[in-house]
């Protein structure tokens, strides 16, 4: 069994059910030990519909962190 930290790098589901009632498929960017740093395009949708930011901010994918606390699981499918 990986630990989350060897999973840096790719593409994982994760269950934030503040953000969605399903899954969410973003890479894991880092790992911190209060939370998880993501970043996806279901997430960047989410904060571009806002229309408060700038376009240099609507051009970039946002980098989300998210608490423990706020995480129901990750699944890792790769091999």
């Amino acid at each position: 069994m990986r630990s989350l930290k060897d999973l840096v790098g790719k593409e994982i589901f994760v269950s934030i059910p503040i953000v969605d009632k399903g899954y969410i498929f973003a890479t894991l960017l880092a790992v911190e030990d209060a939370g998880l740093w993501l970043q996806c395009d279901y997430l960047s949708e989410k904060f571009l519909s806002d229309k408060l930011l700038s376009e240099a901010e609507k051009k970039s994918k946002p980098k989300v962190f998210f608490p423990f606390s706020e995480i129901h699981y990750v699944v890792d499918f790769s091999d």
